[in-house]
């Protein structure tokens, strides 16, 4: 089950959403759309396996520029950036 942000508004409500979801044997997570994006999977094998060091800040911008005041909303410039520092 995929649940759109906020899942919930505190996190008791949470904790009991993924006991339920563990008890029935159903997969639950929040509509987390990025996180499957080739470009996010990569940069998490990167940091996982460590090849360039110990990952001490990442900082993703997956947003754009829309033109909201144009008469058909349209992405003018996407920004698909994530910086990686490593020790």
């Amino acid at each position: 089950m995929l649940c759109e942000k906020p899942v919930t508004i505190n996190a008791a409500e949470l904790r009991d959403l993924i006991a339920l979801a563990k008890e029935h044997n159903v997969f639950f997570m929040e509509a987390m759309w990025t996180r499957f994006q080739p470009l996010s999977l990569e940069v998490k094998k990167i940091a996982e396996e460590g090849s360039l060091g110990l990952p001490v800040l990442l900082h993703a911008d997956l947003s754009g520029n829309f033109d909201i005041h144009s008469k058909y909303l349209q992405l003018r410039t996407p920004r698909n950036f994530i910086e990686l520092r490593v020790l």
